[in-house]
């Protein structure tokens, strides 16, 4: 009968192939995805023993095909690994089993571009269900399986984590639309509410009111999915995760366990920004986000245990502790502390150590293990981290060394795939940049920080602006420009600064200007920064009108702000997953923004003195000394060694002058 059907089949008569085949064959009993994840569920093996009855699954498949009839088409094949068995003897082709895959995301791809997140998810989950059937039966582990079954676990969890944004986003706006009764303009209920509560609960009156809890707890504002509801995606995806892991360990289907620590790592730090940016964060929910990620960081740790050579598992957990001692070192402005020292207990309690140096061993690890393997992209990534590792922990030539091979790795990587996207190849290169300017390799510096203006500006400066539109109510993509706008800031003050570095002076003083000109309004840098750059490399360039005309600007700003420096706590902007503010912009002096305003204002009136002596205007220079020297006692920084060091140098050049305009005796007691 196999072979007449077979007959029929080669005839392209699929149909009475399929008819035939149904006639000898037992009936397939509808399969139950969730079989494999429940305790003792077993799928009924209609096949067992028969290999005449795989065969004749893998001709339906075919005939199906035939037919245009896809979805049943690659329903017989998961009939067919289902009951497969090498024993038998029948095998089916890599490529058939490649055809249910494509098939499957391209549904998902098209469910996406109409923003269907949900359906998208299901037909992701359809391939991770294959995968583990691929696992679970030995099939095809070193082609299919290793190039594709992380990457369609990774596809469930973010697609699903996209819908439940999704969700929550929706339920937000219809509480909007219910109490925003002043106008159109939207506001951010939770963030205006929690601010006034916690004002109100920090009076004198309401402090035994706190035995209660922080008030933003009871805020209700959910951050992903529609908690308590049916369709849920959190608890879709939770529900899903639950039942498949017991599957994965008796089998070492680490991938499972892999997208697991992948989910709760993503949903927590997603929901550790979010209330971060609106200041709703307090140790309920900072306690709950770091559970997430000590569970996250188990899993991962189990798969190391059981593979050592699971490179993905060490960068997963390398990122989380580069996240985690980051995210401690973030400058909270409102309590004037960092949020590692606001939330130090809960902290304590999950994560008490600093894991830049576990990290550094950790990657070691993984790169001993792996050796000069053929696939360089694992060893690009494993590099770009341990670079990262050793730039955090100011290691510059251990870090330039690791950025160096991630940049030979290129040669033999495809560009499309070396970094996950746009903003960790903008990453890598400034980091890069920043490890050589601190080397002083000041050319390839430049050339760093230009591929990374260029990424910048392509992928979020250019796009924000032109997004916005004309409604105003919808101020999401005009926003998103001011961060890119703080990145391009500091990457043109860099150059600008390697370029003075270089004694390029025409070419530091246009990316000064950009600087200004990005920073306008915004103030992510002092303005006094830029103003004495631009001064100083005018003066360089012996042109003094416009070297004190940039020093009076620099002058006027200390005067107008007379604040403290700082860079702005854009705590969700590109650097600061990886580069906390106190350590990202750098220098030891030598750099816009590396010392206080105060010493800012001392170098301006540095320029204006250089301006005069070279224009031998002694009696301004005399002055300005005396000027100086009052800024000097009035800020009560004489006792500084560089306020003393300006000092005697100031008493050092007016007695010289004083001795060039022969007035011995005044140089004597000057001196």
């Amino acid at each position: 009968d196999y072979l007449i059907a077979l007959g029929l089949s080669e005839e392209k008569k699929f149909d009475e192939s399929n008819k035939l085949i149904d006639s000898y064959i037992k009936p397939v009993p509808p399969i139950d995805d969730k079989c494999w994840m429940k305790p003792g569920c077993k799928q009924v093996q209609i096949c067992r023993d028969d290999p005449i009855c795989l065969k004749s699954h893998l001709l339906k498949s075919k005939n199906f095909e035939g037919l245009g009839e896809k979805n049943n088409s690659f329903g017989e094949i998961k009939t067919f690994l289902l009951n497969y068995e090498p024993e038998l003897g029948v095998e089916l082709d890599k490529s058939e089993v490649e055809k249910t895959f494509r098939y499957y995301e391209n549904k998902a791809r098209d469910h996406q571009n109409r923003g269907e997140d949900r359906f998208a998810a299901y037909n992701y989950f359809f391939n991770v269900e294959n995968m583990f059937l691929l696992k679970y039966k030995k099939l095809y582990l070193n082609t299919l399986y290793k190039d594709y079954a992380i990457y369609y676990e990774k596809k469930v969890v973010d697609t699903v984590l996209n819908w439940a944004l999704k969700q929550a986003n929706e339920e937000r706006q219809n509480l909007l639309s219910k109490v925003n009764v002043l106008g159109k303009e939207k506001f951010n209920l939770l963030g205006k509410l929690s601010s006034i509560f916690g004002f109100v609960s920090d009076t004198r009156l309401t402090k035994n009111l706190k035995v209660l809890g922080d008030i933003k707890d009871l805020s209700g504002d959910s951050v992903l999915g529609k908690p308590g509801e049916k369709d849920d995606a959190i608890k879709v995806i939770d529900d899903y995760f639950n039942l498949s892991r017991p599957r994965a360990r008796p089998v070492l289907y680490l991938v499972e366990l892999y997208g697991y620590a992948y989910y709760l790592i993503n949903k927590a730090v997603i929901t550790d920004q979010y209330f971060r940016k609106y200041d709703a964060m307090t140790d309920s929910r900072k306690s709950k986000i770091l559970e997430d990620f000590k569970k996250a960081e188990y899993e991962l740790k189990w798969i190391i245990f059981a593979d050592p050579t699971y490179s993905d598992a060490y960068q997963l957990l390398g990122w989380l502790y580069q996240y985690i001692d980051i995210s401690k070192a973030i400058q909270l402005e409102k309590y004037n502390i960092t949020e590692g020292e606001k939330y130090r207990n809960t902290f304590d309690r999950y994560f008490p150590a600093k894991h830049f140096e576990e990290n550094i061993e950790l990657y070691q690890q993984i790169l001993a293990f792996m050796g000069d393997i053929e696939n360089k992209k694992i060893l690009s990534d494993l590099n770009l981290n341990l670079a990262n590792n050793y730039l955090l922990l100011n290691n510059f030539p251990k870090s330039k060394e690791h950025f160096e091979k991630v940049e030979y790795y290129s040669k033999f990587v495809n560009p499309q795939i070396q970094f996950e996207n746009y903003k960790q190849k903008a990453l890598f290169h400034y980091n890069f940049a920043r490890t050589l300017i601190y080397l002083n390799n000041y050319k390839k510096a430049i050339k760093n920080l230009d591929i990374t203006s260029d990424l910048i500006y392509k992928n979020e400066y250019y796009s924000g602006k032109f997004n916005v539109g004309l409604n105003q109510t919808d101020l999401l993509e005009f926003e998103n420009v001011f961060p890119a706008s703080y990145k391009l800031t500091i990457i043109h003050t860099l150059i600008g600064s390697s370029f003075m570095e270089l004694a390029k002076y025409d070419e530091a003083i246009y990316h000064f200007k950009k600087g200004i000109s990005l920073n306008y309004g915004r103030n992510y840098i002092d303005n006094i920064n830029l103003y004495n750059a631009i001064s100083m490399s005018y003066l360089k360039k012996k042109n003094h009108r416009l070297s004190l005309y940039y020093v009076r600007k620099a002058k006027n700003d200390y005067n107008e702000r007379n604040s403290g420096f700082r860079l702005p706590g854009l705590n969700f902007s590109f650097w600061n997953l990886i580069l906390p503010e106190k350590i990202r912009i750098i220098g030891d002096g030598r750099f816009p923004g590396a010392f206080p305003p105060d010493y800012h204002y001392l170098l301006s009136l540095g320029i204006e003195i250089g301006n005069y002596e070279d224009l031998k205007e002694y009696e301004k220079v005399e002055n300005l000394y005396e000027i100086r020297k009052d800024f000097i006692n009035d800020h009560d920084i004489e006792d500084q060694t560089m306020a003393l060091k300006i000092e005697r140098f100031d008493n050092l050049n007016s007695g010289y002058i004083k001795y060039k305009e022969e007035d011995f005796l005044s140089a004597y007691l000057t001196n």
